[in-house]
């Protein structure tokens, strides 16, 4: 599992998110139903602009595993871009009761709400 994911992350990571978001498309044939697949689909997508999608990624990703802590950061982030600033305050509570105040998927999302609250 871990080595079907790699190409993908190494993708993302140079953030060739359209390239990743094929790749990915195959790993989710081989490897079906996973949360770290999706997670992974949601953010290309988001990253490609592609928000409606994006957002069915996260879903799945969450009705698969509903404490995956990545999948509630992403999934927050979108909900800003969308200004459904409330949904992401809700994912932040969420990542703060599953980690903590100090763990990274948390303290990556509230600077997120930070900045877009600041934007109004």
């Amino acid at each position: 599992m871990v080595d079907e994911l790699a190409l993908s992350r190494s993708l993302v990571s140079a953030k060739n998110y359209r390239q990743a978001l094929v790749e990915l498309k195959r790993v989710d044939r081989v490897v079906v139903d996973n949360a770290d697949v999706n997670n992974l689909l949601g953010f290309a997508s988001r990253k490609l602009g592609q928000y409606s999608q994006a957002g069915l990624y996260y879903i799945k990703a969450l009705k698969i595993d509903p404490n995956h802590l990545g999948a509630l950061e992403y999934q927050g982030e979108l909900f800003l871009i969308q200004k459904k600033v409330t949904l992401a305050q809700q994912n932040l509570a969420k990542l703060k009761r599953l980690c903590g105040s100090s763990c990274e998927e948390y303290l990556d999302l509230k600077k997120a709400i930070a900045v877009a609250t600041k934007k109004k």
